[in-house]
């Protein structure tokens, strides 16, 4: 499904657009599930172009590109939101790769916010690639990953492992790794296991160290048997 139909300029043009130059500390990322997604705009199976305003919910299983405007929510496999795409609702997907903006929730398997993307509310992530701004919340279940042009002013940002290289304010809680680049800087809250900081890397604030959560065994209720006596 299409809301229109490209020429071969228009996708050649879009495949140029949707590729950025990670930074090199995503570069170096050991982890091969952080890395940029090669998307090929070929398999986009619906278009909402710039210019189309969408009021309503959008359910699918397939891949979407946002270029225009949409208020409600949408669930997809793999979602786009271009450079004039907002999104006005809450978002769930295996993959999000944002350019535009996000007025509300996502959760995702892996999201990837280029530079001039911004998303404002609750995010829930497997794992995270961050250029833009974010204002809200993060959950990511593995690692996130901000990049030199990331900005995240969150009242939490939470994973196992978390690299900076841009900048971050509020509460931070690393259970594994905090790693800060020479560009990088933290500051507010900070919980972490382990800290790596480059020379040039700013920490400010408070530090405590991460202590894992107790698991709390509820006690068995005890049995009250009654009993008479007869004489």
């Amino acid at each position: 499904m299409a809301f229109f139909q490209k020429d071969k300029n228009q996708r050649d043009e879009q495949k140029v657009e949707s590729r950025y130059i990670p930074s090199q500390m995503e570069s170096e990322s050991s982890n091969p599930s952080v890395r940029n997604t090669s998307v090929n705009m070929d398999t986009i199976n619906t278009i909402i172009s710039k210019g189309i305003q969408i009021s309503g919910n959008i359910v699918g299983n397939d891949s979407i590109q946002i270029d225009g405007k949409v208020r409600g929510d949408i669930r997809a496999k793999l979602l786009m939101i271009g450079q004039q795409g907002v999104i006005e609702g809450y978002i769930e997907a295996e993959t999000v790769i944002v350019k535009g903006i996000i007025s509300g929730g996502v959760s995702c398997k892996h999201l990837e916010l280029s530079h001039l993307g911004k998303i404002t509310d609750k995010i829930q992530v497997k794992t995270m690639l961050l250029n833009g701004e974010v204002f809200g919340e993060i959950f990511a279940e593995t690692s996130i990953v901000i990049g030199d042009k990331g900005q995240v002013n969150a009242k939490k940002i939470q994973s196992k492992k978390i690299m900076v290289n841009g900048s971050v304010k509020g509460v931070l809680c690393a259970s594994e790794l905090l790693e800060v680049g020479r560009n990088g800087s933290v500051e507010g809250e900070i919980m972490v296991k382990n800290i790596k900081t480059e020379e040039g890397g700013k920490v400010i604030g408070s530090m405590l160290a991460y202590v894992e959560p107790k698991i709390v065994t509820p006690l068995l209720e005890t049995e009250v048997i009654e009993s008479s006596v007869v004489d």
